[in-house]
């Protein structure tokens, strides 16, 4: 996967975090707030099931980070493997 579309995977992640915690703050009229906080929660649980795949598959890999795999998922953890094949 080339490196300009993992870096605009973690620049669209990183404003789709921003605003799932600013939805916390009911910054966001109704109803786009209740559907921000939603798909927010919904990434989270999705990216932590992700996590726990990577590492049980690559588990001898000690950079692939849960916090970074929470926030920018795929766009982490691949670059990781690619580079120790």
């Amino acid at each position: 996967m080339p490196n300009s579309i993992l870096a605009i995977t973690k620049i669209t992640l990183s404003i789709i975090w921003i605003g799932f915690t600013f939805s916390f703050f009911s910054v966001f009229p109704e109803p786009y707030n209740s559907y921000l906080l939603s798909f927010g929660i919904f990434m989270a649980m999705v990216h932590l099931l992700e996590y726990l795949a990577v590492k049980i598959r690559f588990g001898h890999l000690k950079a692939i980070n849960f916090f970074q795999t929470l926030i920018f998922g795929f766009a982490h953890w691949i670059p990781i493997i690619k580079n120790q094949r």
